[in-house]
């Protein structure tokens, strides 16, 4: 008798009663933005753990982005995956079919960064990257001894399959954003910086691992298989170009496919003309860098590794970045000590001097178990206990140093508006 299980995505930013920002306008402006240029993506993660399930299994991908959840069905198996900002969404999943008798086990970065909360809601919760903890847990379900909770090891990314994306029609993949199909695959884990903002070494480490060139393509070639050839890779990793000399040989090798691709990488890849020319042959969309800050003091407490750069010169590495043809999806965080009112300003103005593609300005997020969440807690300058939905980047969270909550709001929503009216007089110039 085969098991029935689902895999299951919560998502929150289509809700109609979901709330990005206090801030009306702001919220607004977000809500329709969103819509517009919707970027949905299925769930890399539960379709890799997919491709260890066999033909003793009857697989329903649950996926909140493209319909509602089918709670009137029951499932043997119930897996949720869950992100911070998703996590209330997915722990009130979990308890409607926990409560119908499903076994419920529960993973992603916000299982592993409070894993005693999600075990509150779950039957078994995955602390770590996934795919032995998987399998063992497949293993003692069928043998009628699933613990409680399973710790995931760094994984042998070789032995990491490609997701299943053929369980999936085409247009779960379709972006209106690129108008073509947009496949989202994980090259490489774990990253040895240390942004004090950022928890994604706390799930994969500090390690930085790779898939070797020709099991990632395995994948690649899947997508170009499935949509007859133009579409999108995205790399859903923290940063694809740690490792220079392998990244060059990846993007050579990927500028042998009929795709275009888009990733994020950091600040260094201006060292090394090789490896720009390589990332533009492969046919880049965009390249998104973590600015953080144009403050040197503020990026040295951040992360001494961008502060370095920032010495040398922002403004000229962009150039150097975008005269290669790489288009610079640049990501700036306000709300560090040292930020005021005239830092939205500042940001404004190097986005323009410099012609910046496309630029996000959002909101310092204290996300659990960073340094920058200890901090603030510490100091008693975090505005609630628990605020996990809150986490658009939009929302006040924290008290700032030098400016209120009020004031951080009203800046991210007029530099939300001025870039964005200043990314339609470009165009309306071309």
């Amino acid at each position: 008798m085969s098991v029935s299980i689902a895999l299951v995505t919560p998502f929150v930013f289509l809700r109609d009663d979901y709330v990005f920002s206090p801030h009306p306008e702001l919220d607004r402006m977000l809500r329709v933005n969103y819509r517009k240029h919707l970027f949905r993506r299925p769930n890399t993660s539960l379709l890799t753990l997919a491709a260890f399930l066999d033909d003793g299994y009857d697989i329903d991908y649950l996926d909140e982005q493209y319909g509602e959840i089918p709670f009137e069905k029951h499932y043997d198996i119930v897996a949720v995956s869950i992100m911070t900002v998703n996590a209330y969404r997915g722990y009130e999943i979990a308890d409607r079919f926990r409560a119908q008798g499903s076994h419920v086990i529960i993973g992603g970065i916000h299982a592993t960064l409070a894993p005693a909360e999600a075990k509150e809601h779950a039957d078994t919760v995955v602390v770590g990257e996934g795919e032995e903890a998987w399998k063992q847990f497949l293993s003692d379900f069928k043998n009628g001894r699933p613990q409680d909770y399973y710790y995931g090891s760094s994984t042998n990314l070789d032995e990491s399959p490609a997701p299943r994306y053929e369980l999936l029609p085409n247009d779960y993949f379709l972006s209106p954003m690129y108008g073509k199909e947009v496949y989202s695959f994980q090259y490489s884990r774990g990253c040895p910086h240390k942004c004090n903002f950022c928890a994604s070494s706390k799930a994969y480490g500090k390690k930085y691992r790779t898939k070797s060139i020709d099991h990632f393509l395995e994948g690649v070639e899947k997508a170009v298989e499935r949509s007859s050839g133009d579409c999108v890779i995205f790399f859903a990793d923290d940063d694809i170009t740690i490792k220079r000399e392998v990244g060059k040989e990846l993007f050579r090798r990927l500028a042998e496919y009929p795709i275009s691709w888009i990733g994020c990488a950091d600040i260094a890849i201006s060292d090394d003309l090789e490896l720009l020319k390589a990332m533009a042959k492969a046919k880049c969309e965009g390249v998104i860098i973590g600015l953080e800050s144009l403050d040197g003091d503020i990026l040295q407490d951040v992360d001494p590794f961008k502060a370095r750069y920032f010495k040398n010169n922002y403004g000229e590495i962009v150039d150097r970045i975008l005269d290669f043809g790489l288009p610079i999806y640049g990501s700036f965080i306000v709300g560090f000590d040292g930020d005021n009112k005239a830092t939205f300003e500042r940001i404004l103005n190097f986005v323009g001097k410099h012609r910046i593609p496309k630029a996000v300005v959002s909101m310092l997020v204290p996300y659990p178990q960073t340094a920058i969440y200890d901090q603030f807690k510490s100091q008693g300058r975090l505005l609630y206990d628990r605020y996990w939905d809150k986490c658009t980047g939009a929302y006040p969270l924290f008290r700032p140093q030098d400016m209120s909550p009020e004031e951080l709001t009203e800046g991210i929503y007029w530099i939300t508006k001025m870039l964005a009216d200043e990314l339609s007089n470009r165009m309306l110039r071309m």
